[in-house]
């Protein structure tokens, strides 16, 4: 085999190599907010002091919650829906997103509670056809890395400079 044929399969073997590291760069940045932004969180039996008045609300995980479930501490019993209003994607003085939970009635005012309730995330895309959009992304991303890799090495036959 000539020495020019031999040049021209490591060129391309460095090309291949270059383009996937880059690709697994730009991945690993992009994966963590990707998480933020499909993934919903759970918080189980927080210990919280139960707010005092619907004016003095108690700030929450995340920017909007569901499934919340209160439990009186003290007595074990699960506090009525009835007796406080959550408050989702509140903005906050900050210029965030919160959610928070205040006392209606007044009966719980100081008492100790837990709180369990599933929170979505700051950044988190709240359309279900955002999530799958970005999650299509990625595959598709995949894809043309894997596209791209597998090209260039049966392009100049690098599977049989490998195997040797």
């Amino acid at each position: 085999m000539n020495n020019k044929a031999q040049m021209q399969k490591v060129g391309v073997f460095i090309l291949v190599f270059v383009g996937i590291i880059v690709s697994l760069a730009l991945f690993e940045g992009s994966l963590t907010s990707i998480g933020t932004a499909t993934n919903t969180n759970t918080v189980t039996n927080a210990l919280i002091t139960f707010p005092n008045t619907a004016t003095s609300p108690y700030v929450l995980s995340g920017q909007a919650v569901s499934s919340v479930v209160v439990t009186n501490r003290t007595g074990g019993e699960v506090v009525s829906s009835g007796n406080y209003t959550i408050e989702n994607y509140d903005l906050s003085a900050s210029g965030t997103l919160q959610a928070t939970i205040s006392n209606l009635t007044g009966q719980y005012a100081g008492t100790p509670v837990n709180i369990s309730y599933v929170y979505e995330p700051l950044g988190y895309a709240k359309d279900s056809s955002s999530r799958t959009m970005i999650t299509l992304i990625v595959i598709f991303s995949s894809l043309a890395v894997a596209v791209y890799v597998l090209s260039q090495m049966l392009d100049v036959d690098l599977m049989a400079m490998i195997k040797r």
